[in-house]
C-alpha cells in the first residue's frame, strides 16, 4: 500500500513537472513573440 502511494505520488510530481514546463515554454515563447515583435 505505501509503495502504491509514493508511485502515485511520483506520478502526480511528473504530470505537476510536466504541465509547470508547458506553462514555462509557453510564456517564454510568448515573450519571445513580443521581443520579436
Amino acid at each position: 500500500m505505501v509503495q502504491f502511494k509514493i508511485l502515485n505520488f511520483l506520478q502526480i510530481l511528473k504530470i505537476k513537472v510536466t504541465i509547470f514546463n508547458l506553462v514555462v515554454g509557453i510564456q517564454r515563447a510568448r515573450c519571445f513573440v513580443l521581443v520579436c515583435q
